[in-house]
């Protein structure tokens, strides 16, 4: 893949709209999540994804990327539940086919780096589990003298 990364989109009106992809930095990487055109106009920077329904904007290019991001995960959220009640569209299958290909390697990339994380924190003696005594066995029952 082909390109350079550069701090933000000098295209000045959607007409003119650079083309690129918007990735994700995870423990293993950069991973591309959606082809999308960006753009600077009045102000403010807008992202579209040129494969989903996707659309962000802000005043700074870097919350755009974020939420961006944030929306593509919400859409495939969505698109899940409607494949799961087998509500979805062929189109909308298809779709959350190629959406949660690209993001379910992330989230688990996300969660393993949590998970060494927690274990590099945890010191020898947190993290225990202790038996809860009981006053007497659990057929007994307590007097109300």
């Amino acid at each position: 893949m082909s390109g350079s990364v550069s701090d933000h989109p000098v295209a000045a009106s959607e007409q003119a709209a650079e083309l690129g992809w918007v990735f994700v930095s995870g423990p293993d990487g950069d991973r591309q999540l959606s082809q999308a055109t960006a753009w600077h106009e009045d102000g403010v920077y807008t992202l579209r994804s040129a494969e989903f329904d996707v659309i962000a904007e802000d005043e700074d290019f870097d919350v755009a990327i974020d939420i961006f991001v944030a929306w593509l995960i919400d859409y495939a959220a969505l698109l899940a539940e409607r494949v799961d009640s087998r509500k979805a569209t062929e189109d909308e299958a298809r779709t959350f086919a190629v959406l949660s290909a690209r993001l379910f390697p992330l989230l688990r990339e996300a969660e393993q780096e949590k998970r060494r994380h927690i274990r590099r924190r945890r010191a020898p003696s947190t993290g225990h589990w202790r038996h809860q005594e009981t006053q007497a066995n659990g057929s007994a029952r307590l007097s109300v003298a």
